[in-house]
């Protein structure tokens, strides 16, 4: 600046602010390039370890879970050597656990086209699993839930199951996890006893629960450790080998079984095989075609019977060791069944059912029923499950219709003693069937209510309205059986009484009174006109090829007012007389046949016939008496 022709010089500050704006401009397009590249690398850059982060990490993440299948299948295959191990995918989560899926065990066969004893649709291992513990062995598993399991299990014809290698379960590490199965099947086949239709079991679901370690288990655990020593057998099983594993509880139910519910409880040891199981099941349907199912060894025993009905069952299963026997006990409440056999005229309607079983015996405490009007009740109790094992009856029938249905239900020499009566009518009948493994022995009372009977044999004459008892017990071994009548009827409407007392009615063809049955058949006779002449003490041709009993028959009455059935019932000779006398009026009667000895070629007849006010007239001298 000039003043007064003066020029004052030109401070700092001003010189900068004159020459700044013309330095920026040439500078800063310089760098705003440069930054723009740089940022732009950067992000480029970024982009790319992103890309490249994404990429390996998939890859290792695939990988990982492939490596991971490879790992499970590589370690079952190692502990199942039988078998054939097959894993179709797993998945890690870190921390969390491991999934598997498409599982199948298949045992080895030469032919190789067994079907696989199991298949598991997903098994997810839970737990705080990490990297480094796949590696170890020693996973921590809190729990194995197991979804869609199928088991097929066989029994061999060698008394051997297909899925037995599969015991004990394996183990991932110390300590036995926690494991429960959802939605669970099995099959159930029996190659040994030719079951042609295999035994489905759909809907079961259980709880498996590690307990304390057993007695077993502690010692053998122990002295691995003093030994510093690992199983071989099982390499992935930790440093307790399986003989330590801990006793298993198991809690479950079954949907599948045609019953309402059906529960299992119980305790397992995987270490010596020892368990002690309850099996309860609720409204369990039997049915034809449940009875279908069942062995046919089970079935062919049925001999054409069907059942059905609703039962409560409860079975205790226990053993005490993989050597030890199983022991078992059942209880089971049956009703609203209905049995049916070809042998029966009707079924068995309205039954109830209670009873126990085990291995040295079956008791039927009650069996209740309708036959027809009739009610049954009746008790079973046997000693053992062989084919020879000893077996006691009892039963009762109250107000059962009796006729000619129920003969083909008889024994062949009971048979014979059904055709010699006929009884027709309404009984109370009590019957006791004992079994000593060779011989039966019936004992069968009878209270009549009323019923028609005929002695067709010694005296065929038809009483009404009977009332009384008849008593039939078999044989004893080397003895003989025997029958008592006790009879009261109506015939031309007043009472007449039968008694008898006979043994040996019913015998074999040999000299031996006793049978497998107790009612032994008779043998054939030559004619059945000679052997009922026999009985009546008439003189025949040639001997009776038949055995008779021994003992006798008595048939009496009062004021029996005379007709055509009397006189037709008298012995041929005897009858010959008095028809030719035309009598009438009324008698007092006695009637007896005995048999004293086996050997007797007829009985001893005796026949006391007693007058009273009677008519006569001889067909020879046609002169009536009166008031004989």
């Amino acid at each position: 600046m000039c003043r007064g022709g003066h020029c004052a010089p030109v401070s700092r500050h001003v010189r900068r602010w004159w020459v700044g704006p013309t330095l920026r401009s040439r500078t800063a397009p310089i760098f705003t390039r440069l930054v723009n590249f740089c940022w732009s690398l950067f992000k480029w850059c970024l982009l790319l370890v992103i890309v490249a982060a994404l990429a390996v990490g998939g890859y290792l993440y695939y990988r990982l879970d492939d490596e991971i299948r490879r790992q499970v299948e590589r370690r079952l295959a190692e502990y199942y050597r039988d078998f054939d191990v097959r894993v179709g995918s797993a998945r890690f989560d870190a921390d969390r656990g491991i999934d598997i899926n498409d599982l199948t065990i298949t045992p080895k066969t030469p032919a190789g086209s067994a079907p696989p004893v199991l298949s598991v649709e997903d098994m997810y291992l839970a737990g705080n699993v990490r990297m480094d513990q796949l590696i170890t062995r020693q996973m921590r598993i809190d729990d194995i839930v197991v979804r869609g399991a199928k088991l097929h299990l066989v029994h061999r014809p060698d008394g051997q199951w297909n899925a037995s290698g599969l015991l004990p379960l394996p183990r991932f590490g110390s300590s036995s996890p926690r494991l429960k199965i959802e939605d669970a099947a099995a099959t159930i086949e029996d190659a040994s006893i030719g079951l042609t239709k295999p035994w489905a079991i759909s809907g079961v679901n259980l709880q498996i629960t590690p307990g304390k370690p057993s007695a077993v288990g502690n010692e053998i655990g122990e002295s691995i450790r003093n030994s510093n020593t690992t199983d071989s057998r099982h390499p992935h099983a930790g440093p307790l080998p399986e003989g330590a594993e801990a006793l298993l509880s198991i809690d479950g139910t079954m949907t599948g079984l045609p019953a309402k519910e059906v529960h299992v409880h119980g305790d397992i040891e995987p270490a010596d095989g020892q368990f002690d199981l309850s099996v309860t099941a609720a409204g369990l349907e039997i049915s034809p075609e449940t009875l279908a199912d069942l062995p046919s060894s089970v079935t062919s025993k049925l001999h054409g019977a069907d059942f059905s009905g609703r039962a409560n069952l409860a079975l205790k299963l226990s053993r005490s060791g993989s050597d030890a026997p199983i022991n078992w006990s059942a209880s089971m409440k049956v009703d609203r069944g209905r049995l049916s056999h070809p042998l029966l005229s009707e079924p068995l309607t309205d039954v109830t059912i209670e009873c126990r079983a085990d291995p040295h015996r079956l008791f039927v405490e009650q069996i209740v029923g309708k036959f027809g009007s009739a009610t049954v009740v009746a008790a079973i109790d046997r000693a053992g499950w062989s084919e020879k094992a000893p077996l006691g009856l009892s039963a009762k029938v109250i107000g059962l219709t009796v006729d000619g249905r129920y003969r083909p239900l008889l024994p062949e020499g009971a048979v014979r003693i059904w055709d010699r009566f006929k009884p027709i009518g309404i009984i109370d009948a009590e019957v006791r069937l004992t079994f000593d493994g060779e011989h039966w022995r019936p004992v069968v009372t009878a209270d009549c209510r009323g019923i028609s009977l005929t002695d067709a044999e010694k005296f065929p004459y038809t009483l009404e309205q009977t009332t009384g008892r008849v008593e039939y017990r078999g044989a004893e071994p080397g003895g003989s059986d025997h029958l008592h009548l006790d009879l009261t009827g109506i015939g031309g409407g007043r009472p007449v009484k039968v008694e008898a007392e006979l043994s040996h009615v019913a015998r074999r063809h040999t000299d031996d009174f006793t049978t497998a049955t107790g009612v032994a058949s008779a043998g054939e006779s030559n004619s059945y006109a000679t052997y009922a002449a026999g009985y009546r003490g008439v003189e025949s041709v040639g001997e009776p090829a038949s055995p008779h009993p021994l003992g006798f028959v008595k048939v009496s009455g009062t004021d029996i007012p005379i007709h055509e059935q009397l006189l037709a019932a008298i012995p041929e000779k005897a009858q010959r007389l008095t028809r030719s006398l035309q009598p009438q009026g009324a008698v007092d009667f006695q009637f007896r046949s005995e048999w004293k000895t086996l050997s007797q070629p007829r009985a001893e007849v005796t026949l006391e016939i007693g007058l009273k006010d009677c008519q006569v007239q001889y067909d020879r001298f046609r002169y009536p008496l009166q008031h004989v």
